[in-house]
């Protein structure tokens, strides 16, 4: 801004007075999602005494941190990195200051007597001279003035300048023209390419490209302007937390597409603990025509700064690509890392950014792998117990029957559902439990009556012809699964084998031996068969699975019983 008139009343210390007394509410409209916004904004405020540049949070309109480079009316601002450039009214001096820690770190000495607004190409500084005259001006690092430009839509004290993509935006003059200020484009030889692109109402001031957009500052009404970069339409007006008197405003160059050094990749992202997480940064500079240049061997250093992982460092060389990347593994627990990327560019400036990394625990997951298992003894069943699913302590899991259940023999359907605590449905899986019956049945043999006198005879006076000399026997099954178990004869003297029998059948067994062992079926009832063996019988059952059991011997007499 011009130094006031005598006779006009001091507004701006009214105004900025008011402000330190007044407490500011934050007025946000959403800007359209755009993925190179930059969401941290710096502004140099206007005034006597020490110099003030406020870091803003933009999301929020909130100071993040203050900083004092120098004493006077503060004028341009421009961040690259880690260091903070600034200007103030009457002075030839560009100031450094640390935009970490805020400690100063000298100065730039230039030919121009009163610098005003500052803008940065990614190389060099572009500035406007506060004396008067319409005049803008590319400055290298060192102060020395590379080129002039006259800027003929300009009047005086132009204090708002930005260098994006390739060309200039301006405004008309000190803070308003008229009840506004309006901003031109021109090319970088001060050719007008684009008259009163932006509008600003009721004043502007500083401006910065924040990758996408135009913000251009209203120091007397405490608000930012923020104005589309694609057609300059208003978007929307930010009101700030707190008093402020900014001037100019910047981003950090560094971190701009068109004019940073340093890209990193990803800036955000979320693993799972115990996997390996990879970050890159790609150096580059962008010249006054456009045109970008990788930077090749540059040492990148990447330190974990907060978070469960804090202290993980490392340093990496970009390569043709200029490319650097660090890879470590999350170890620490859940929770938010912080990662410090820098290096240090050919001006001796320190460049960083940060990325962010964040680490979970596996989500709640079910295992839905089919189960195979017998059946438990005795029992036509198994009781099943799941495996135990992953993470089950973030969600709640019900399964269907469910886990613990008797399952019966053959295949059954398990549905089991995870839910969050709210109710919602993360995941489902069904799977099928399959017992089967290895269990074989049991067979026995039992001493059945002779049915012409319904009893079971006894040996008499005949001992060698043992217990039940007239050799019929009843046939007995039982098995977990199956009620009706399959019963054979075998023969202990050879291969031989009789049947099938059902449970509860009578038979005759009678010995031959040097006999050919055979079964004869025509008998009377209740006999189902004569079964003529070398020696003993071998009783033994299967079941509807396949099973087959262990053989029970069932003696037979050694001769008939005399007379039959």
């Amino acid at each position: 801004m011009k130094p006031k008139h005598p006779n006009q009343p001091n507004m701006r210390t009214n105004r900025k007075t008011l402000l330190a007394l007044s407490a500011a509410f934050i007025t946000l409209v959403a800007l359209p999602p755009a993925k190179a916004q930059l969401k941290i904004v710096y502004g140099n405020d206007a005034g006597s005494g020490a110099d003030l540049v406020h870091k803003i949070d933009f999301t929020t309109g909130a100071d993040l941190q203050t900083y004092t480079p120098s004493t006077g009316n503060g004028r341009g601002c421009v961040v690259v990195g880690n260091i903070l450039y600034t200007t103030v009214v009457g002075d030839p001096h560009i100031y450094k200051t640390d935009a970490t820690t805020g400690a100063p770190l000298g100065s730039i000495l230039t030919d121009k007597p009163s610098l005003s607004t500052l803008s940065w190409d990614g190389s060099a500084f572009w500035t406007t001279d506060y004396s008067g005259p319409n005049k803008g001006y590319q400055i290298d690092i060192t102060g020395h003035t590379i080129k002039t430009i006259t800027l003929p839509l300009a009047s005086d004290h132009m204090d708002g300048m930005e260098w994006f993509t390739g060309k200039l935006i301006v405004n008309r003059c000190d803070l308003h023209c008229g009840g506004n200020n309006v901003y031109d484009i021109y090319d970088l030889d001060g050719n007008v390419l684009v008259p009163a692109f932006i509008t600003s109402t009721p004043e502007g001031t500083g401006i910065a490209y924040d990758g996408v957009n135009f913000l251009v500052s209203m120091p007397e009404f405490n608000k930012i302007n923020v104005f589309d970069g694609t057609d300059g339409h208003l978007i929307t007006t930010k009101t700030l937390v707190g008093p402020h008197l900014m001037e100019d405003l910047s981003v950090d160059y560094a971190q701009r597409a068109d004019t940073g050094q340093l890209h990193i990749s990803p800036a955000s992202a979320t693993n799972l603990l115990g996997q390996v997480h990879t970050i890159c940064a790609t150096i580059y500079t962008v010249g006054t025509n456009g045109v970008t240049n990788y930077v090749v061997g540059t040492t990148v250093t990447f330190v974990v700064t907060n978070g469960p992982n804090a202290g993980v460092s490392g340093t990496s060389v970009t390569d043709s690509n200029g490319t650097a990347c660090f890879s470590y593994t999350g170890a620490g627990g859940e929770g938010t890392d912080t990662i410090d990327v820098s290096f240090v560019d050919a001006n001796s400036n320190r460049i960083s950014g940060t990325a962010t990394k964040v680490w979970m625990r596996p989500p709640c997951q079910l295992s839905c792998a089919d189960i195979t298992l017998c059946n438990d003894e005795g029992q036509c069943s198994a009781v099943v117990n799941y495996p135990p699913q992953t993470n089950a302590s973030q969600c709640t899991v019900v399964c269907d029957p469910p886990d613990g259940s008797a399952l019966p023999a053959g295949t059954n359907t398990v549905t089991c559902t995870a839910m969050d605590g709210a109710g919602n449905v993360i995941d489902q899986c069904t799977f099928s439990v399959i017992v089967n019956d290895c269990e074989a049945p049991l067979a026995a043999c039992r001493e059945a009556p002779n049915p012409g006198d319904k009893k079971i005879p006894v040996s008499g006076k005949n001992p060698s012809s043992g217990q039940n000399p007239d050799g019929y026997y009843q046939l007995l099954s039982k098995d977990n699964c199956d009620a009706n178990p399959t019963l054979f004869v075998g023969d202990t003297a050879s291969a031989f084998v009789a049947g099938p029998f059902v449970n509860g059948a009578i038979v005759k067994l009678s010995q031959s031996p040097g006999g050919t062992p055979y079964s004869d079926t025509n008998t009377p009832p209740p006999i189902v068969a004569h079964i003529h063996l070398k020696v003993d019988g071998l009783i033994y059952a299967t079941d509807s699975a396949g099973n087959v059991g262990t053989g029970v011997i069932c003696k037979i007499p050694p001769k008939p019983k005399a007379g039959e």
